[in-house]
């Protein structure tokens, strides 16, 4: 059974994955979307397009990218649904700056309301 990749909508119906997505350069977007083909197969995620986070964010992970030496990642979790990794946050780092700085509270709260109403979540259809 393959993965299924779910994003967090907000209350106005924005949805800042696929907004991320839709501002990549064409290239980028494809190395995106092979990335989410390989994992929806896969039986184990591992590094280099996948690692577990730890600490404040522990029991979540990160789908990892570089684009024009700048960091990219998917902060998200597995759930609410069997076989679901829902993408709570866009990340881009540079060095030990991250944009959004406050990211990791954005993520646990984002992840917190998606598992009291995971009707706040879009598939993503790659």
């Amino acid at each position: 059974m393959p993965w299924v990749f779910r994003t967090y909508r907000k209350a106005s119906g924005r949805d800042d994955t696929q907004e991320w997505f839709g501002a990549l350069a064409g290239k980028d977007r494809a190395t995106v979307l092979n990335v989410l083909q390989y994992l929806r197969d896969a039986p184990r995620w591992t590094e280099p397009d996948y690692k577990s986070l730890h600490g404040k964010t522990a029991g979540m992970g990160e789908l990892r990218f570089k684009f024009d030496g700048v960091q990219n990642r998917l902060i998200g979790f597995f759930g609410p649904y069997r076989m679901s990794f829902t993408i709570v946050l866009p990340v881009r780092k540079r060095g030990n700056s991250y944009d959004p700085r406050d990211w990791e509270n954005t993520a646990l709260k984002r992840k917190a309301e998606v598992e009291q109403d995971s009707g706040c979540t879009n598939v993503w259809h790659s």
